[in-house]
């Protein structure tokens, strides 16, 4: 069995590891855009050297694998789920320790019920799976009630959304989706009532990034949010010169009333 941690990793980043890798010749393949590294750094190095749990959707050759475990440390449980029999199989005899490999099919939301329920629920989602739209979002409507507060949820080649061939091409694929999110998630600002769902989005999610193939969803570190922990405030000067802030420097009139 090939180490999980091919030397030398240069700078410790992802790329150095992705490139040490390739040059050791050994361990299951790793298929990457490269760009994507940069998008992982930024949202997911705060997870290394920590204790949390991860769900990939998606292995294919199971490199992966040892990649996340390679880069974001021991101490972290790792959940994989693939539709290909013998991927698990392989995984579940040859990945890194800390590894658990399940079999199903990431749009069975029966399935996905059973591993929230048996895991917890996880701190990172990272969808590489199928990339049919349709299994994007049922994925993400199944997982994202359950993801624990200052998680994150990724959701890879999003370029899909324009490719008829997997749901994409006419509107409403996960591109469009995370857009819905991304205006859903201000709410507190509407003039009028948004709706519930929209009143569901404020309430959970703390930003949508979204990069060239990646869209990244990530989760208020305390959920449900209230709007007092969105409210703006205000030090210095003398608060008489703006009426909206009362005389300790807090927001008098935050935010559009919200349906009860």
């Amino acid at each position: 069995q090939p180490p999980a941690r091919p030397a030398p990793a240069g700078d410790g980043s992802l790329a150095a590891w992705f490139n040490a890798y390739g040059a050791a010749g050994a361990g299951p393949l790793v298929v990457k855009y490269r760009h994507y590294f940069d998008v992982y750094e930024r949202h997911l190095s705060r997870f290394r050297g920590r204790r949390f749990k991860l769900l990939e959707v998606g292995i294919a050759y199971g490199g992966s694998v040892r990649m996340w475990r390679a880069w974001l440390g021991e101490a972290f449980e790792h959940h994989c789920l693939d539709v290909d029999p013998a991927t698990v199989a392989r995984v579940e005899r040859d990945g890194p320790p800390g590894t658990r490999a399940h079999l199903g099919n990431q749009s069975d939301a029966a399935l996905l019920a059973r591993l929230v329920a048996e895991t917890g629920g996880f701190d990172v989602v990272l969808d590489d799976g199928s990339h049919v739209v349709g299994d994007q979002r049922a994925t993400f409507d199944a997982l994202w009630p359950s993801l624990r507060p200052g998680g994150a949820y990724v959701v890879e080649d999003t370029h899909t959304s324009l490719w008829p061939a997997f749901g994409g091409g006419g509107g409403g694929g996960f591109i469009d989706f995370a857009a819905g999110l991304a205006r859903d998630m201000h709410a507190w600002h509407a003039p009028g009532d948004p709706g519930e769902e929209a009143w569901r989005v404020a309430r959970s999610v703390r930003g949508v990034s979204t990069y060239e193939s990646v869209v990244v969803v990530e989760k208020h570190t305390r959920v449900p949010i209230s709007p007092a922990d969105l409210a703006p405030a205000a030090r210095g000067g003398d608060a008489a010169d703006y009426p909206q802030i009362s005389p300790a420097g807090d927001w008098v009139s935050w935010p559009a009333p919200q349906p009860t």
